[in-house]
């Protein structure tokens, strides 16, 4: 079925996730970062009579609800091998997925906010490819903030990855 209105037209199976926004109370750019892949999220979907305001369905108290499901996304095919990575100077999580390979590989690394983002290597294993999440500031022992970097880093982690 189509959207009958809404944040997208047409057809698209994730749009009732995909087109979540913060609640009123809530940053109004806040940005959704999944950090444990090895859980589901959880997304209460509810249904309340007539049409109700975003003000109206986040009070302490909401109203009733008609019917409700809750949607699990979950980021980890069974089979998945999820692995933290500390080789020399490469800090990251290796995710491979199930069965014996060779698979197509992918270092995925996370832009300009730092740390360690899991989500879509996580993603990417499921769907058949070896996947290294790679940090490259901001996590562990690894420079606070990005002010510069060294390629011979990324080639520490390229090379790493062909080893599997």
């Amino acid at each position: 079925m189509e959207s009958q209105g809404g944040h997208y037209k047409g057809h698209f199976p994730m749009g009732l996730i995909g087109g979540l926004k913060p609640a009123p109370s809530e940053f109004k750019y806040t940005r959704f970062f999944k950090r444990d892949v090895e859980t589901p999220n959880e997304v209460k979907v509810s249904v309340h009579e007539g049409h109700l305001s975003e003000e109206d369905l986040c009070p302490p108290d909401p109203a009733p609800h008609l019917a409700w499901v809750t949607h699990l996304r979950h980021y980890m095919a069974p089979g998945v091998k999820r692995i933290p990575v500390r080789y020399g100077k490469v800090r990251g999580t290796l995710f491979l997925p199930q069965g014996p390979g060779p698979f197509p590989g992918v270092v995925d690394m996370f832009g300009t906010a730092g740390g360690l983002l899991e989500y879509r290597s996580a993603q990417l294993a499921s769907r058949g490819f070896a996947s290294l999440a790679l940090a490259f500031f901001g996590y562990d022992d690894l420079p606070k903030s990005l002010e510069e970097f060294n390629i011979t880093y990324f080639e520490e982690a390229v090379e790493f990855l062909l080893k599997h």
